[in-house]
């Protein structure tokens, strides 16, 4: 998975599709990165993600319980993520922010 972090601010990049399939494995791996940088602002940049299923956001949302302190950000999202979010009410519960292109 690939990451960055600028400013104290750790960026995970979100990719393909995050379903009950591959949850498991994403939250090991997404909770060790978190880990590894701990006390920085975590944001997920959801560019090249094409899908996410309730699994995917119960994982956003236990990484949200689990870390912050105010809403956790997930960027760039495309718009057929975003109306995912938006029917299931998640953009109350996250900063979730379109793509501007």
């Amino acid at each position: 998975m690939k990451t960055s972090v600028q400013n104290n601010v750790l960026t995970v990049f979100l990719e393909g599709e995050i379903n009950a399939k591959n949850v498991p494995a994403l939250q090991k791996e997404i909770n060790e990165i978190i880990s590894a940088n701990s006390g920085k602002e975590v944001l997920f940049d959801a560019d090249a993600l094409t899908y996410i299923s309730s699994a995917g956001l119960r994982l956003l949302l236990s990484i949200q319980n689990k870390i912050a302190k105010n809403k956790l950000t997930v960027r760039n999202v495309s718009k057929d993520v975003y109306e995912i979010f938006d029917m299931t009410k998640f953009t109350s519960l996250m900063n979730i922010e379109k793509k501007m292109r």
